[in-house]
């Protein structure tokens, strides 16, 4: 059944903006036709669609039923800004991957900067994920961060795993065993140019953060972040 992004009206659900375009104009439904809607909650909503109006779509619920594709474990990835098709990239799968949370951050060797705050954008590829993955409550994406302010809230993790190119050692299997037992989890992934020698630094000094490679090639920031969050997300029975 089609999915929608929808708002609620007292017991109406309404469809506008660009999701009401697609409906009307490009699947031309009709009235009486049965969709469901997701308003970013734990829920979804099915419905019969009462009116199709000029600007919006209004629909009557039938009922509403737990969403089961909602992460049950939290997960929160700290990615790096990358250029603009990559970050989309990036948000688009940790969506449908199963993370909870994504904080964008600049550092050192971050080549682009946000200066007219990409949240907006990032936050709608999220939303749009959501209707094809099967989720109801989309990935949350915050305000881009500083290096610093970063650092800062790192302490809030039961574990933070760095995805440091410069580990020798560690590796995630050798962490496995830490993370199924942890329900909130950070993970931390640089952009193209990685971090700076002062950085790692002042990572490792935060409590409970754990250094690992992702093996000896050196990935991509785009599939190093879509990696990391598959192998911890399969390691808490997300995946």
């Amino acid at each position: 059944m089609r999915r929608f992004l929808a708002r609620k009206n007292d017991n109406k659900l309404i469809i506008d903006g660009g999701e009401h375009n697609h409906l009307k104009n490009v699947l031309r439904l009709l009235e009486g036709d049965k969709i469901v809607c997701i308003i970013n909650d734990d829920f979804d909503y099915h419905c019969k669609i009462l009116k199709i109006e000029k600007n919006e779509t209004i629909c009557e619920m039938i009922k509403k039923e737990k969403n089961p594709a909602n992460p049950k474990r939290k997960v929160t990835v700290f990615q790096a800004l990358t250029k603009k098709d990559n970050m989309h990239l990036i948000v688009q799968k940790l969506n449908e991957l199963g993370v909870s949370n994504l904080h964008p951050f600049e550092s050192e060797f971050t080549t682009v900067k946000d200066k007219n705050n990409k949240q907006d954008k990032l936050q709608e590829v999220s939303f749009q994920s959501s209707k094809q993955c099967g989720r109801s409550m989309s990935m949350k994406v915050e305000k881009t961060l500083s290096f610093k302010n970063m650092i800062a809230i790192l302490n809030n993790f039961e574990i933070v795993i760095f995805a440091n190119e410069k580990e020798g050692f560690n590796t995630l299997h050798s962490i496995y065993d830490t993370i199924c037992s942890k329900d909130n989890i950070a993970l931390i992934v640089g952009s193209e140019g990685g971090f700076s020698a002062n950085e790692i630094c002042e990572l490792e000094k935060c409590k409970n953060l754990k250094s690992i490679s992702l093996g000896k090639r050196i990935l991509r920031a785009e599939t190093a972040s879509i990696a990391v969050s598959t192998l911890v997300l399969s390691a808490v029975g997300e995946i």
